[in-house]
C-alpha cells in the first residue's frame, strides 16, 4: 500500500468538477482523482478544519461512527474500473475491523476529519503522475520551469 496525503484541490474550469491531488511524498508523485464540486468542497472543509454551525454530512458520519464506539482506521483506494476509483473505509470497533465500501471522495473527507491515513493499493501505482510532468504539461511553451 502507498500512503498518500491530500496535497491540493483544484477547480477544473467550465466543467463543474474538481481534481483531488493525492501525493505520495516518498516518490514525489500524485494520483489525481476527479470529483464533483460538492465532494471537493467537503474535502476542502476537512483540509482546512472549517467548522460549521450545524454538522455537514461527513461531520455527522464521524459523530455516528464515534458514538457507536468505532474509529476510522483508514481509507484504502483499491481499484479502478471504467475510470471510476473504488475505496473502502476501514473502521475499528472492539478490536474488530469493519470494511465499508465508499467513494474515495467520501472516504477522503472522513479521513481528514478523523485524522486517519489514506492509502492507495500498489496495483494502482501506474496511475500516479510525476509532479514535474504536471508542471511541464501546464507550462506555456515559452515559459521556463525551475
Amino acid at each position: 500500500m502507498i500512503e498518500v496525503h491530500v496535497d491540493r484541490v483544484g477547480l477544473i474550469p467550465d466543467s463543474g468538477a474538481m481534481s483531488i491531488f493525492l501525493k505520495d511524498p516518498e516518490k514525489d508523485r500524485v494520483l489525481v482523482i476527479q470529483v464533483g464540486v460538492f465532494e471537493g468542497s467537503a474535502i476542502l472543509y476537512g483540509m482546512n478544519k472549517v467548522s460549521m454551525k450545524r454538522p455537514l454530512s461527513h461531520d455527522l458520519m464521524i459523530r455516528l461512527i464515534e458514538d457507536l464506539g468505532a474509529q476510522v482506521k483508514c481509507l484504502l483506494i483499491h481499484d479502478l474500473v471504467d475510470n471510476t476509483y473504488y475505496g473502502e473505509i476501514r473502521l475499528v470497533k472492539d478490536g474488530q475491523e469493519i470494511r465499508v465500501d465508499t467513494r474515495p471522495s467520501d472516504g477522503i473527507a472522513l479521513c481528514l476529519r478523523a485524522g486517519a491515513p489514506i492509502y492507495v493499493a500498489d496495483k494502482l501505482a501506474e496511475h500516479f503522475i510525476d509532479e514535474m510532468d504536471i508542471l511541464m504539461a501546464t507550462a506555456d511553451s515559452d515559459e521556463t520551469v525551475h
